[in-house]
């Protein structure tokens, strides 16, 4: 059980390859690969393969739910006191730049400071 969310990261680029490989799209693959290459020419020298294996995914391990955080709170929508009846891009700056954001942990996770 404490596993399966271990792996995530695994099966999503495994995924990831096999969505770009079978749809062919060659472009992506070249800068996918690039990253790990210079990422292994960087890191390799000093942890070898496994610890840099190791450390890709410590680090998406560590980011995905700052990431998930801060989108989804970004992207769920907060009923205001008044004019209810604004657009999106006129809600959000109010919202962010007349101080009228109850949630201050959306301000510190995205690193929006005032």
């Amino acid at each position: 059980m404490v596993g399966l969310p271990l792996l995530m990261p695994v099966y999503s680029n495994l995924q990831s390859m096999q969505v770009m490989y079978l749809g062919r799209y060659w472009r992506d693959i070249v800068w996918v690969s690039s990253f790990y290459i210079r990422y292994f020419i960087t890191f390799g020298p000093f942890y070898g393969i496994f610890g840099t294996v190791l450390l890709i995914y410590l680090v998406k391990f560590l980011e995905s739910p700052w990431i998930a955080c801060v989108t989804q709170m970004s992207h769920i929508p907060m009923k205001m006191s008044r004019e209810e009846n604004r657009d999106w891009l006129s809600t959000q700056v109010v919202m962010k730049f007349l101080g009228e954001d109850p949630s201050k942990h959306n301000d510190l996770e995205s690193g929006y400071l005032q």
